[in-house]
């Protein structure tokens, strides 16, 4: 008689399921704490590996909606995250290139899907932007870690608050967006004393963060937003 073997089952990690609630085939997200939290989990080197490896799988993929949302993580994590991630997407810049053409044939799909071809086009094109101007990159960088800091938000270095996984399969936290801009203006007004020149300069810190998380978390073209 044979005896049985009873294989482990293969638990998803947190960064796992992350990354791929991140990027699943839906019109709505990834939202900004799941944003901020891979940003996070790139500095382990275990997490960066899952997180790249579904990123490559994703910028792959037959489908626009994925290949957009990687874009997107992937233009926030450039400005927010590792050094590491950095690095990887340098030796992987290949698989943006190839977007910069990006086509979808509006002749078998909704017209709407020409404006999100648009989109990964116009994302692949800023990242390789960023990749190519060390020095703006570098400056994209500081600013979001000094507007973090100034701000007394979460960096990317800060410690994990791990999710339990039933947060990926629950509601959304839809309002992460509206609580980080609260707090965003709230820190601005009490520096309402401040001089002109500081006030200008976070000024300028505050819109270019909120113009970064809006753009990544708004994508779908226009004539689908009600």
């Amino acid at each position: 008689m044979k005896s049985v073997v009873f294989l482990p089952l293969k638990r998803t990690s947190h960064s796992e399921a992350l990354i791929k609630e991140a990027t699943k085939d839906t019109r709505w997200g990834p939202t900004t704490a799941e944003l901020n939290q891979l940003s996070r989990l790139s500095n382990h080197p275990r997490d960066l590996g899952l997180i790249t490896k579904e990123l490559s799988r994703k910028l792959r993929s037959k489908s626009p909606i994925q290949i957009h949302k990687a874009l997107s993580i992937v233009l926030y994590m450039l400005q927010t995250s590792s050094s590491e991630f950095v690095s990887w997407l340098t030796m992987n810049q290949y698989s943006i290139r190839t977007l910069r053409e990006y086509q979808i044939d509006t002749r078998r799909k909704h017209v709407e899907d020409a404006q999100l071809a648009f989109n990964i086009r116009n994302k692949a094109s800023e990242i390789l932007r960023l990749l190519e101007n060390r020095e703006l990159l570098r400056q994209k960088r500081q600013e979001f870690i000094t507007f973090r800091e100034e701000m007394k938000l979460p960096t990317p270095r800060s410690s994990l608050d791990m999710p339990s996984r039933s947060s990926f399969t629950g509601e959304r936290n839809c309002k992460s967006l509206e609580i980080n801009r609260a707090d965003l203006f709230r820190e601005l007004d009490a520096c309402s004393s401040s001089s002109d020149e500081e006030r200008e300069r976070r000024g300028s810190m505050l819109s270019n963060i909120l113009e970064l998380e809006e753009e990544v978390n708004h994508f779908e073209p226009r004539s689908t937003r009600t």
